[in-house]
C-alpha cells in the first residue's frame, strides 16, 4: 500500500491554500473564527488521512480521530476545525499522510469466495499463499489458466480500477507495472485485484457493481508473468502497509482454503 505525506505551513493571515498530490486534496480555509481543514476524494474508493496538528493559539473544536476516512466522491468533506482565539496571535502547521481505502475496516474472514473462473471447469493453483517462487510473505494465489480464460468475480463489490493497456509483459520484476489488470472493493472494505489480463481484455467498467461470478475480464500475460494465468489477491488496506489475506473458497470439493499443486472445481 503506497502512503503519501504532505506537509503545509500556515500563519494568521487570511489563506486558502491546497495541497494536491495524486489522490487526495486536502486544503484550509479560514472565515472570522475558525480555520476548517477539508478534503476532496475523487476516487471510487474511501481514503484514510492521518492528520498531524501543531497547534499555537488554536484548538481543535473537537480532537479529530487518528485516522479520518473520506468517503468516495466527497467534495469538501471536513477534517478538523480549529477555532480562532480573540485578540491573541496565532498560527499553526500541519502534515498529513494518507493511505487508499479505509484502514480501519475489517475482513469478513468467514465469507467463502467463488473460484474466479466459469462454472464447472476445473483448474490448478500453480502457486499458493507464500509460495515456492514469488509470493513469499505474501497471500496470493496464481492460477494456472490458458488464454483469453474469461475471469469471473470471486465476490460481489464495485470495479474502482482498472488497467488494460499493456500489450507487454516479461519474467523480471521489472516488467511488474505492466501488468493489466482489475479491482474490486468488497462491501467490508477489502479490496480483490485479478492480475495479468489482456491487452484490451477488462470486460467492465470503473464503478460498476459486479456480482459474484459476472465476467471480469480475460487472461494474458502481461507484467511480471511467465506464461498466461491469473494472479489473485484479496487484501485489506492498513496504515503499514496491505494486509493480504487468505481466504476460503466454495469449490466442487467443499469450502475450503486452496493449496499449492492442488487442482479445483469450480461451483457457483
Amino acid at each position: 500500500m503506497v502512503r503519501f505525506l504532505s506537509v503545509l505551513l500556515l500563519s494568521c493571515c487570511y489563506l486558502q491554500i491546497f495541497a494536491q498530490n495524486q489522490d487526495l486534496k486536502i486544503y484550509a480555509e479560514q472565515t472570522k473564527t475558525a480555520v476548517i481543514i477539508y478534503a476532496d476524494n475523487d476516487k471510487l474508493y474511501p481514503q484514510s488521512t492521518e492528520l498531524t496538528l501543531d497547534l499555537k493559539g488554536l484548538k481543535p473544536r473537537q480532537k479529530p480521530d487518528k485516522y479520518i476516512v473520506v468517503p468516495p466522491g466527497s467534495k469538501r468533506y471536513q477534517l478538523t476545525e480549529l477555532v480562532i482565539p480573540q485578540n491573541r496571535s496565532w498560527s499553526y502547521n500541519y502534515s498529513f499522510t494518507y493511505y487508499m481505502g479505509d484502514v480501519t475496516s475489517e475482513h469478513n474472514d468467514s465469507y467463502a469466495y467463488r473460484l474466479p473462473f466459469e462454472e464447472g471447469k476445473r483448474f490448478k493453483v500453480a502457486q499458493g499463499y507464500n509460495g515456492k517462487s514469488s509470493h513469499q510473505g505474501e497471500n496470493a494465489l496464481d492460477f494456472n489458466l490458458p488464454a483469453d480464460e474469461v475471469i469471473m468475480a470471486a465476490r460481489p463489490g464495485t470495479v474502482v480500477r482498472l488497467k488494460e493497456d499493456s500489450n507487454r509483459g516479461c519474467p523480471s520484476k521489472s516488467c511488474a507495472k505492466l501488468g493489466n489488470f482489475v479491482t474490486i472493493m468488497h462491501e467490508d472494505g477489502s479490496f480483490a485485484d485479478y492480475y495479468h489480463l489482456k491487452q484490451n481484455g477488462v470486460l467492465v467498467e470503473l464503478g460498476t457493481n459486479v456480482k459474484a461470478g459476472e465476467p471480469l475480464g480475460l487472461t494474458g500475460n502481461t507484467g511480471w508473468a511467465t506464461g498466461y494465468h491469473l494472479h489473485f489477491i484479496v487484501y485489506a488496506p492498513r496504515p503499514k502497509g496491505r494486509e493480504t489475506l487468505p481466504t476460503q473458497f466454495r469449490t466442487a470439493e467443499g469450502t475450503q482454503r486452496l493449496e499449492e499443486e492442488e487442482s479445483y472445481t469450480s461451483v457457483n
